[in-house]
């Protein structure tokens, strides 16, 4: 994933580096620039494909094989009727290791069937 923000960073400095004349005196360099907005567009366009393939690779990652069947089923049914967060709940488990808890009711020493609040991708306004 940080390849793929490098990647987004150096097409969007490129995109910002264009140069677009005030008046149309030199055609030439009208669309010179152009094309290489056209470039920058296509590349911004990949990359952002990239980054999505790279999210869903581990969102199915982390239901196919880390979270349990219980967790999957409480992910779902407390973010209904959004979607789990997954990121979110990812960000929560570390932050949660990195404090010296047990994780979220699934740990070892954690009380069976506790239940916690998931994050969710979307939310109500």
């Amino acid at each position: 994933m940080r390849r793929v923000v490098e990647e987004r960073r150096a097409i969007l400095d490129r995109l910002q580096s264009v140069s677009v004349p005030d008046r149309m005196l030199a055609l030439q360099s009208v669309i010179a620039e152009t094309l290489k907005v056209n470039e920058c567009t296509v590349e911004l366009k990949a990359n952002l494909q990239e980054e999505h393939l790279a999210g869903m690779e581990f969102i199915g990652t982390v239901f196919k094989t880390i979270f349990t069947p219980l967790q999957k089923a409480r992910a779902i049914v407390q973010s209904y009727p959004f979607y789990p967060d997954v990121y979110q709940i990812a960000t929560a488990l570390v932050s949660e290791q990195e404090a010296g808890l047990d994780g979220v009711g699934a740990g070892p020493g954690a009380e069976a069937g506790a239940l916690i609040n998931i994050p969710v991708a979307y939310k109500a306004y």
